[in-house]
């Protein structure tokens, strides 16, 4: 029984994280008690229409996990007003035509929703403080961009957000 806690605490100690499914999500918890989080770290399902739940096994979805809706099919996308992150390459190459976001979403990663070329909408959420590089580049948004960014909270607005080469 000890080498078996200890081989636990060992792996809490290295970093390991163990991945978990619930419904079309796979998952990781991030941090431990009532400050415990989830990283949704890949969607495994195939609807078209697609809501991501505000709480898994009790924890807040806080974080989209890199590449984990990456080349999926879907078309829409409903977001929980727990969501903090959405990772680098989250939404690339997606279906999707219009995206809203949370009030309480700060980061949008790089090349987040690139090369989704049925994106014509998104809100810029009043709280955002990051929008990575290349975050919608090849979009819709690039041809008809009506984006009010209106928010003094922005501390990094990265290179070619709209980018789309001619």
């Amino acid at each position: 029984m000890k080498s078996i806690l200890f081989f636990s605490v060992m792996l809490s100690v290295a970093g390991i994280v163990f991945s978990q499914s619930e419904g079309d999500f796979t998952y990781e918890f991030v941090g431990s008690g009532s400050d415990r989080t989830v990283t949704i770290t890949k969607y495994t399902g195939n609807a078209l229409d697609v809501v991501i739940p505000s709480h898994i096994n009790g924890s807040p979805v806080t974080v989209i996990g890199r590449w984990c809706f990456s080349g999926s099919d879907i078309t829409s996308i409903v977001f929980p007003n727990t969501l903090k992150e959405i990772g680098v390459g989250a939404f690339i190459g997606t279906k999707l035509t219009e995206v809203q976001f949370p009030d309480s979403l700060e980061i949008i990663g790089m090349t987040a929703f690139g090369k989704c070329h049925n994106l014509e909408r998104i809100n810029i959420p009043k709280n955002i403080k990051e929008i990575g590089p290349f975050a919608f580049d090849c979009t819709d948004l690039y041809g008809s961009l009506n984006v009010s960014v209106r928010n003094e909270l922005i501390e990094r607005f990265g290179e070619d957000v709209f980018y789309c080469p001619l």
